[in-house]
């Protein structure tokens, strides 16, 4: 059964980065060929988009997740494009206009972020569930030129 309620909370609930899951400095790549970056909700996302609901929403919202997680990276991996997965929001390094950039992402509240690069462009951040809507969004990204 949809519930429109609670797929909002689905795809904003509890986020934001989780310092602690952050790479140290030494470690940061800085991403300058296309790539789909799909970072997924670590356990303390998870843990807060828990705290204050009924347990059975917060299982209707983690199915649904699940659901458009799983759709959002097999369409993703269709794509002709490398996807890396990683557990947790964190700052992400691109090369825009021949320097290296840190994106964070946090206007996009949402437990899961796709982010999709590709050199010449800035990157772009949107809901695995804007991945598979129609639109052709990651389509015309990749498509267009920088």
């Amino acid at each position: 059964m949809f519930r429109p309620a609670l797929l909002a909370l689905a795809v904003t609930g509890g986020c934001g980065p989780d310092p602690g899951e952050n790479a140290p400095p030494d470690t940061v790549r800085v991403f300058d060929e296309a790539v789909i970056v799909f970072m997924t909700a670590s356990d303390s996302a998870m843990d807060a988009a828990r705290a204050g609901r009924e347990e059975d929403d917060f299982y209707t919202m983690a199915d649904d997740l699940m659901w458009y997680r799983a759709t959002a990276q097999e369409f993703l991996e269709q794509q002709g494009v490398p996807v890396i997965s990683l557990l947790g929001r964190r700052p992400l390094h691109f090369l825009v206009e021949g320097e290296p950039r840190r994106y964070e992402f946090t206007d996009l509240q949402t437990l899961d972020v796709v982010v999709l690069y590709q050199p010449g462009k800035e990157p772009m951040a949107l809901p695995p569930i804007s991945t598979t809507d129609g639109t052709g969004t990651v389509e015309a990204y990749f498509a267009s030129g920088p």
